[in-house]
C-alpha cells in the first residue's frame, strides 16, 4: 500500500513539473514571456531618495515593453517643452505612461490632438505608486508651472 502511494506521489510531482516545465517554454518560444532586459534599460535612479526610480532623460525610441520609448530632457515621455506656452502636466502609474504602445498612441499624445497650443506631458512611469506621483508633483511638476495638473489614478 504504501509503495502505490509512493509511486503515485511521484508520478504527480513529476507530472506538475513537467507540464510547467512545458508551459514556460511554449512562453519563450512565443515570445509571450520575454526574459531580458528585465527592467528595461530605460530607468535610472533618482537624486529625490522619496522618488527612487526615474525614466532617464533624452531617450530616442529605446525599446521597452513592447514599443518605442522616447523622453525629453526632463525625463518625462513627451517631446520638448515650447517657451511661452501653457503647460498640462499628466501624472500617475503604468496606464498613464502607456504601457506597451508608442509615444504616439499615449494618452497625453491623444490630448495633445485635442489641445492645440498646449505642451502636454507625460510624467507618469511604470510602477510608481501615488506617493511616487506626490513627490513627481512637488519635486519636478511644481517648478515646470503648468497651466492644469492632471492626476490619472486607476485602482
Amino acid at each position: 500500500m504504501r509503495k502505490a502511494w509512493l509511486i503515485n506521489g511521484i508520478l504527480l510531482i513529476g507530472s506538475i513539473l513537467v507540464f510547467f516545465l512545458i508551459v514556460e517554454l511554449g512562453l519563450r518560444i512565443t515570445g509571450l514571456q520575454r526574459t531580458s532586459p528585465n527592467p528595461p534599460k530605460i530607468f535610472q535612479t533618482s537624486e529625490h531618495p522619496d522618488i527612487r526610480y526615474e525614466l532617464k532623460s533624452n531617450l530616442k525610441k529605446e525599446k521597452a515593453y513592447k514599443a518605442k520609448i522616447s523622453t525629453n530632457s526632463l525625463g518625462f515621455r513627451s517631446p520638448e517643452l515650447i517657451e511661452d506656452t501653457p503647460t498640462v502636466a499628466v501624472f500617475g502609474d503604468s496606464i498613464t505612461f502607456g504601457y506597451g504602445v508608442n509615444d504616439d498612441q499615449t494618452l497625453t499624445a491623444y490630448m495633445a490632438g485635442l489641445l492645440p497650443g498646449y505642451n502636454l506631458i507625460n510624467t507618469a512611469v511604470p510602477g510608481y505608486n501615488l506617493e511616487q506621483e506626490t513627490d513627481i508633483l512637488r519635486k519636478k511638476i511644481v517648478p515646470i508651472d503648468p497651466e492644469i495638473i492632471v492626476l490619472v489614478f486607476y485602482f
